[in-house]
């Protein structure tokens, strides 16, 4: 097989074309003089040259087929442009690739079928090629043509060319194609001559210059096909259908280490590991009798082998050349080593951030621009005991936020896919048990290669403890706020109490005795008025005293139900006389361990403060019952006009009161609270206006028998 050239070399004047043209040089001149004897040794000495014109012909055409038929049958598509930019050659791989026929390629820029915003990118890749002559890479986008627009990879090398004298590059974009031939059987193109109406001298001279004209074309032919070959930068080998190489281009040389020579005439499974040989020599075989194309598809990952017996990563895309001859194949090999480098750090750089996201003490979620749960990580799944499987594809919204939130969180979201950041925003999420945690979100877009954006990346951090903390922390603060102003009063009550109390006490006595002295009945209303004022300031001033120096109480078993009872009958004229129905139910409840005189007052001042409420009449229910965790639960509701919501918080505060101020003194819920707190439980309101108010009462219950 002939060996072709490795590169763009000048083309060397053969021997025989040098003697053909040395005949005809000396012929022409004498054409005119020669008799019939010496035309007939030209004619013989023409008939000589023409068997040697036809030999070189046949060789030329075998070489012109061979590259010329790997040319136009490679899978990957190839293009010549020159230095203008001006497409010179396409195989039929290129026309299918651009979307565009090989005729309406040739003489066009390629910058016409490159998309607008990538022709300057082209036109630094073709300058930056010309001007050093290494080989140059870039990537870029055909315009929409009949194959829709698409992203190429172009890798050109520069040559020199033979009948232009300046410099063409060898391009490859992806599949293999085409080529229509080049040259034309001399028996045509004598024809088309219409030599055989020319006088026999000047036949022959024509003939002569026809022998060396198609001599020229074919060896021009071969020489571009040679060059194409060379240029690939994708190894390129073609063989026979017994799978013997029969040429390889610089490439193959240069990624397995063989020359040409220790290629060329050996078995093709060399370049394979032992374990692949036998497998490749059966697919062939298979291919050769059946025409099933199962291995020998356009492309498919394979194991190359070095002359040094290492392996590496090949991509491998086959074309298979069926004629009247003997079929051939042609392989397009590309390394794949260091895109499967690439891929591991790829896939490396994958599984730490995978592992930096489910290891996070944080929320990891990624949403879409709809809102639907894309991904999120293990935290969460702890977190909301929902599996990212569960709710994968589901509303967000709907599926985690409450909702009286929900509406609020949305707005937010659309706002972050405005482009507007979106941090600190804190808010409730729900878990599968009903339960809510509180999260503190920070947002960030996520966009695709063209910066549309895709969804939204949502980091949060679970700070429910925090929350609850402070709160316990404020509640804290306001008790102790509470605490050093009771202290101040009590301070202030205690020296008012002293001084005022003796004097009190000795003019309540003075009007008792002026009342029993009095003749007439007005002056003794006076006096009952006088000792109504009177004892009401003095209980007023024991109140203070008993908040200022509280008693320890005397802790003994006590049975709420009898408590309540003696209360509710300290106060059955004025419910009777308010048109107020009472009714107590409870439930068995162990006894508890406490004062019942403290704990009576307590429930004077609540039963009070009902019946205040209900002027008109109303209904006084009192329920004692278990609660669990070895409390009780009192709760006395009333119907009455109820409690302001700007009221409710304050209603606890000494000397802070609904009622006007001569029904009142703004303490005895304080003291309420007070002594329910010293009995180690806790007193709750609830109350709406217009409907009522509802108190509550937890103590904890004593352990012994009722």
């Amino acid at each position: 097989m002939t060996r072709k050239p490795r590169g763009a070399r000048p083309r060397r004047r053969r021997p025989q074309a040098e003697q053909r043209e040395n005949v005809a040089s000396r012929a022409e001149p004498a054409l005119e003089e020669l008799g019939e004897a010496e035309l007939r040794s030209l004619v013989r000495e023409l008939a000589r040259e023409n068997e040697a014109l036809r030999q070189t012909r046949e060789a030329l055409g075998a070489a012109y087929d061979r590259y010329g038929d790997l040319y136009r049958r490679a899978p990957v598509a190839y293009l010549t442009v020159d230095a203008d930019g001006a497409i010179r050659e396409a195989n039929r791989a290129a026309c299918h690739l651009i979307g565009v026929e090989r005729s309406a390629l040739i003489g066009e820029h390629l910058a016409a079928f490159v998309a607008s915003e990538d022709r300057e990118k082209l036109d630094l890749h073709r300058q930056q090629l010309f001007a050093d002559g290494n080989r140059s890479i870039c990537e870029l986008r055909l315009a929409s043509g009949g194959a829709g627009p698409r992203d190429v990879r172009l890798e050109s090398v520069a040559y020199p060319t033979a009948d232009a004298g300046g410099r063409v590059c060898r391009t490859v974009l992806s599949d293999l194609g085409d080529r229509e031939p080049a040259a034309r059987p001399l028996d045509s193109a004598r024809a088309e001559s219409g030599l055989n109406d020319m006088p026999r001298k000047r036949k022959l001279r024509g003939e002569i210059e026809d022998r060396k004209r198609v001599e020229d074309v074919l060896a021009e032919t071969a020489s571009r096909a040679a060059t194409v070959l060379n240029a690939i930068v994708e190894g390129v080998l073609m063989i026979d259908a017994n799978g013997i190489v029969l040429t390889v281009n610089p490439a193959v040389e240069e990624m397995f280490g063989y020359s040409r020579d220790e290629l060329v005439g050996k078995n093709v499974n060399i370049l394979m590991p032992a374990a692949h040989r036998e497998k490749h020599d059966d697919h062939l075989a298979h291919y050769g009798a059946s025409g099933e194309r199962t291995t020998l598809a356009a492309c498919r990952d394979v194991v190359g082998q070095r002359k040094d017996g290492s392996t590496f990563p090949l991509e491998l895309a086959i074309g298979a050349i069926c004629d009247d001859s003997e079929a051939q194949y042609v392989g397009i090999l590309r390394d794949r080593s260091e895109r499967r480098q690439m891929e591991e750090a790829l896939r490396q750089q994958r599984d730490f951030a995978e592992s930096l996201i489910d290891t996070a003490h944080a929320i990891v979620l990624v949403l879409d621009t709809d809102g639907r749960i894309v991904r999120f990580n293990s935290y969460l799944e702890q977190l909301s005991g929902w599996t990212q499987r569960e709710v994968e594809g589901k509303d967000w919204f709907s599926t985690f936020i409450p909702g009286h939130e929900a509406e609020r969180i949305r707005a937010l979201f659309g706002s972050a896919l405005t482009g507007s950041r979106v941090s600190g925003n804190v808010n409730a999420i729900k878990t599968r048990d009903g339960s809510e945690r509180i999260v503190e979100w920070y947002d960030s877009p996520l966009c695709d290669g063209s910066g549309q954006m895709t969804g939204l990346l949502c980091i949060g951090h679970d700070i429910t403890e925090r929350v609850e903390a402070e709160a316990a922390l404020r509640r804290m603060s306001h008790r102790i706020q509470e605490a050093e102003r009771l202290a101040s009063i009590s301070t202030l009550v205690a020296g008012i109490a002293h001084e005022v109390g003796t004097p009190m006490n000795v003019i309540l006595g003075y009007a008792q005795m002026m009342r029993a002295s009095l003749p007439d009945e007005k002056n003794r209303e006076r006096a009952d008025l006088i000792v109504e004022q009177v004892t009401r300031l003095i209980d007023l001033i024991q109140t203070l005293l008993n908040i200022a120096r509280p008693s320890k109480p005397v802790r003994a078993p006590v049975e709420l139900e009898v408590v309540v009872e003696h209360a509710l009958m300290f106060f059955s004229d004025k419910l009777r006389q308010r048109g107020v129905k009472a009714k107590c139910e409870a439930k068995p409840v162990p006894r508890i361990l406490g004062d019942a005189d403290r704990l009576q007052q307590v429930f004077l001042n609540l039963f009070s403060n009902a019946i205040d409420a209900m002027p008109d009449g109303g209904r006084l229910e009192i329920g004692i019952c278990p609660a669990g965790d070895g409390e009780l639960e009192i709760c006395v509701e009333d119907s009455g006009a109820g409690i302001a919501p700007a009221a409710l918080p304050h209603i606890f505060e000494p000397f802070y009161s609904t009622k006007p101020r001569s029904h009142g003194s703004g303490l005895g819920l304080m003291v309420s609270k007070s002594i329910i707190v010293d009995h180690g439980g806790s007193i709750e309101v609830e109350s709406e206006c217009g409907s009522g108010t509802r108190f509550r009462i937890l103590l904890p219950a004593d352990a012994g028998p009722r």
